[in-house]
């Protein structure tokens, strides 16, 4: 995106360019032997060229100038390009983040969960083997129980791939932001 920038600014100079006169020199100096004819000479001369060169187009009807608006409105819509991509990454970086993050407590909460609901279980089981309880309230926790254990691996997948499309958003290695944002200082590699 930078390049093409860099290209409508170097062609919008070019235009401007076309607007003014121009010279061109062309200049030379050149020692030659001289033949022994003449008493008055010492056989080198020197022989110094100068020339110099102007032009200038006169734009009457106004074509030159056209297009010195018109590299001027390409160079314009570069920018905003370049802007609108820069912006769409800052936003595509901010919702990843914000998916991670969101990915983040919902794995904390899972977990959270699993450990009190096998704690749960451990009770409820030691309630069924003294024969204070039926088996069902003791099936439904072990069931509640085993499906709060087989999300958790969907959430870890999803913000190991978060954390892959944060690394390409950021241009960095895939893993090598996994340190910084699970220690959640995403704003300190931004900042170098």
């Amino acid at each position: 995106m930078w390049t093409k920038v860099t290209e409508a600014r170097a062609a919008l100079g070019i235009s401007k360019a076309e607007l003014l006169p121009w010279l061109d020199s062309n200049n030379g100096w050149e020692r030659k032997q001289t033949s022994d004819n003449s008493p008055n000479q010492s056989g080198i001369a020197n022989v110094y060229k100068l020339g110099i060169d102007a032009s200038w187009e006169i734009d009457i009807f106004g074509g030159n100038r056209y297009k010195v608006d018109a590299t001027t409105a390409d160079l314009q819509t570069q920018h905003a390009q370049l802007h609108a991509a820069w912006v769409t990454l800052t936003s595509e970086v901010a919702i990843n983040y914000l998916s991670l993050r969101t990915l983040q407590e919902r794995l904390s909460i899972a977990e959270a969960n699993l450990s009190l609901q096998e704690n749960t279980v451990q009770l409820l089981q030691s309630k069924y083997n003294n024969g204070l309880i039926d088996g069902l309230g003791l099936n439904q926790a072990k069931y509640t129980a085993s499906q709060t254990k087989s999300t958790i691996p969907t959430i870890k997948i999803s913000i190991e791939e978060t954390l892959n499309n944060l690394a390409v958003l950021t241009g960095q290695l895939s893993g090598s932001l996994e340190k910084i944002l699970i220690e959640k200082k995403l704003f300190q590699i931004l900042m170098k």
